[in-house]
């Protein structure tokens, strides 16, 4: 029988509980996960991937509250790094959201598939640290 798509349930490895969605071109072709839902409720899958976060840079930084951010890392008077939980499939992805309490601009000093760097610059008076940065990013086509 040629098989185009599949639903699997895996029990070993370590993976134990999750579930796998997978379809492939042809009978030839090898099957393409598509989408995982993870022992822990999450599905992952090239369009699920996204962070967000709520950071105090002000003095020693602290996150507030996130989604898909294990830590973060003080780069600079300005600077903070957002190091994912679970990586992005790749660094094709975009931060649609920046915003603080001030007047000012921010910038992204790398996207990489494990963490993104943002330096908040404030307008006429150069870089500093915020009370409240909340950044959101997505990966999409």
């Amino acid at each position: 029988t040629d098989h185009i798509a599949s639903i699997s349930g895996m029990r070993d490895g370590g993976n134990e509980g999750q579930l796998s969605f997978k379809t492939r071109g042809g009978s030839d072709a090898a099957p393409v996960e598509q989408l995982k839902i993870t022992k822990d409720g999450r599905g992952v899958s090239e369009f699920t991937h996204a962070f967000w976060a709520n950071v105090n840079q002000t003095g020693t930084q602290a996150i507030r509250d996130s989604h898909n951010i294990s830590s973060i890392t003080d780069t600079a008077v300005g600077g903070t790094r957002f190091n994912f939980a679970n990586n992005m499939p790749n660094a094709n992805y975009a931060v649609t959201n920046a915003n603080d309490y001030d007047a000012g601009g921010w910038w992204t000093g790398g996207l990489q598939a494990s963490s993104c760097t943002f330096i908040y610059h404030f307008t006429g008076t150069g870089y500093r640290d915020l009370v409240s940065l909340r950044v959101t990013g997505v990966r999409g086509d």
